[in-house]
């Protein structure tokens, strides 16, 4: 597997992503290497404290345990080819990632999101969720699900095999358009399917704009297959394009829930920007619920 950076791009090579002493954190920690692709080379591993873990941070113990804690994974990072440096700060997740990724200027952000079961709600966690709507820079949504391992429930990627099938949603936005340039780097580092994916939105046509549907359909056509040819140029990829009408959120998460897409790529919007776009609402929508990992793509600040 190639990453992005060896065709010339080094589109994410600085990562940031928070640690804690959750089974998620470690599952993430575990499998940085399967993201290589993305063209990661060195990172920060953040340790956020709030007031009252700050408190019990204060016992030696829990200082002691909270150290042993952060060399451990950084060591786990260094042995997956990583250059790796940590950090305990006092804050939330949230608070503290957003604001470092953009004073620090880190190309990506990494966080994990657990799979849901049928009794759970979001399959994203609270800190995910509050990190797509405060933060400027890209974020890889890493999909966790339980899986048995000698008779042991473990966390592990769902659906890591990320090249080997991806769906890119777009709108043909601004956003949805930096959203491709990551698409075809990484395409470029050795994708095998990609589906280039537009939903015209039934309650933004219906029933005004209704006679020109096919109208619409045939300029989404030529924009998808121009796409499609601009990732000939970077990729072997198999590309197919997709056209559907209905609910964008809805079509999407079908579209991933029955054909087996590894990674999902698409724009974000985050509060403070126009967020009622289709990459807007609807990334962030994906993110919550997809069964697949997403890279987010999020607008830049004018």
């Amino acid at each position: 597997m190639k990453d992005i950076s060896e065709g010339g791009s080094a589109m994410f090579k600085r990562f940031i992503t928070a640690t804690d002493f959750s089974l998620a954190s470690t599952a993430v920690i575990s499998n940085m290497e399967k993201l290589k692709f993305l063209g990661l080379k060195e990172g920060l591993l953040l340790q956020c404290l709030t007031d009252e873990s700050a408190d019990l941070a204060a016992s030696a113990y829990i200082a002691a345990e909270l150290e042993k804690d952060l060399e451990s994974k950084r060591k786990i990072l260094e042995s997956q080819g990583f250059k790796v440096s940590t950090r305990v700060v006092k804050g939330t997740e949230a608070d503290e990632v957003s604001r470092i990724a953009v004073e620090e200027n880190f190309d990506i952000i990494i966080t994990g999101a657990k799979e849901r079961n049928r009794l759970s709600a979001p399959l994203l966690g609270e800190a995910a969720y509050n990190i797509i709507h405060k933060c400027r820079k890209p974020i890889f949504l890493l999909r966790l699900g339980d899986f048995e391992k000698d008779g042991e429930g473990v966390l592990r990627p769902e659906r890591g095999d990320y090249l080997k099938k991806i769906l890119y949603a777009t709108d043909f936005s601004k956003t949805a358009a930096m959203a491709f340039d990551a698409l075809k780097a990484i395409a470029a580092a050795g994708t095998q399917k990609i589906t280039l994916m537009h939903v015209q939105d039934r309650t933004r046509l219906d029933p005004y704009m209704m006679h020109m549907i096919k109208q619409f359909e045939e300029t989404d056509t030529v924009r998808l297959n121009n796409m499609k040819a601009e990732l000939a140029k970077v990729s072997d990829a198999a590309v197919e394009t997709l056209i559907t009408f209905g609910n964008p959120s809805r079509d999407i998460l079908k579209e991933i829930k029955n054909n087996n897409y590894q990674l999902v790529v698409i724009g974000s919007q985050g509060r403070g920007y126009v967020s009622d776009f289709f990459v807007g609402s609807v990334g962030h929508n994906i993110a919550r619920q997809s069964e697949a990992s997403v890279l987010l793509i999020p607008a830049t600040a004018e």
